[in-house]
């Protein structure tokens, strides 16, 4: 893979089927196609855009998510993404349910390139399920000279999993979601009623107001470009749109750069692609790795205690949704 120094992104906000792979690759090689035309040399897709995502939280048997889940890098789907990187000569990262040998779950991002694979990463905040299993690696993999990382959707709303890749060189950081509109009325958040989609024709105004409100954009403005700015790295955010099993995702797909600011992004309400050029040279000089620079380690002991009534991922989420009937 050649030394680039300047990249063309492209990110995608995805409606997926649920459980129906076929359709869903079928739509990603539209993208795909797209993004090659354009002349983008990486796409990446939104967390488990293969299945569909939410109804894994309602699904009561294991033997159910075994059949949906994939051997990474051997099964079939990542095959299908290597022949469609390879056709089109872009690297593509794309989410799954993974399974192993041993049968263990894992909510998986991977990485291909038209060489073949090149990585994986396993969710370490992994929620969706009580026979899920967590990740514990922050994976710095190489494409074009860039020093790339992944962190899966909960995995970015703790700053130490950023900062984590920030302290090992990482460059550009792949934050795929299915956020937006979720089950936990923080902040402004909350779920969007899903009549407004079963309506998009005639409520798009509605739904725009909703996605790009405190349910969707407004929220991750918040903090998102807060990991990119403190850390001195691009961000490339990819998510759901539409409806996923009963909730709505709000797409606002999006590219930041190492200040902060966003690139570009999606306004649709519909599945949609995000595209910017992204230049090495913007790494440096930037006010996050200037402020890196002066940490203090010898003070951050504390850093690493345990937090006060810490529990998993899952039970953390749970206390917070008014769902209760998430397995």
């Amino acid at each position: 893979m050649s030394i680039k120094n300047e990249l063309s992104i492209a990110t995608v906000q995805f409606n997926a089927d649920q459980e129906n792979k076929e359709i869903n690759l079928t739509k990603m090689k539209t993208f795909i196609e797209s993004a090659s035309k354009q002349g983008c040399d990486v796409i990446s897709f939104p967390e488990i855009c293969i299945t569909g995502y939410n109804f894994i939280l309602y699904t009561e048997e294991k033997d159910d998510l075994l059949k949906i889940a994939e051997v990474v890098p051997e099964g079939n789907s990542t095959k299908e993404i290597q022949k469609l990187s390879k056709e089109f000569n872009i690297v593509i990262l794309f989410g799954l349910l993974e399974k192993t040998a041993e049968n263990e779950l894992f909510n998986t991002f991977v990485c291909v390139t038209p060489d073949g694979y090149l990585q994986k990463y396993r969710k370490i905040h992994a929620f969706e399920n009580s026979f899920m299993s967590q990740g514990s690696e922050f994976p710095i993999f190489d494409l074009f000279g860039w020093k790339c990382g992944i962190l899966i959707c909960f995995d970015n709303n703790l700053p130490e999993n950023t900062r984590a890749y920030a302290l090992n060189g990482c460059d550009l950081l792949f934050a795929p979601h299915q956020t937006g509109g979720f089950d936990v009325e923080v902040a402004g958040m909350g779920r969007i009623d899903t009549k407004l989609w079963e309506n998009k024709s005639s409520c798009e105004k509605e739904l725009s107001k909703e996605f790009s409100g405190p349910k969707g954009r407004e929220w991750i403005l918040k903090w998102l470009p807060s990991r990119a700015y403190d850390n001195g790295m691009f961000h490339v955010f990819s998510n759901g749109v539409g409806l996923d099993y009963d909730e709505l995702r709000t797409g606002n797909a999006m590219i930041i750069d190492p200040n902060g600011i966003v690139l570009s992004e999606s306004a649709s309400i519909d599945s949609d692609m995000a595209i910017a050029k992204i230049n090495k040279d913007s790494l440096n000089g930037t006010l996050g790795r200037m402020h890196m620079k002066t940490r203090n380690p010898e003070l951050y002991a504390d850093l690493v205690k345990e937090f006060d009534g810490k529990m998993d991922s899952r039970s953390a989420r749970n206390e917070l949704t008014k769902n209760s009937n998430i397995v």
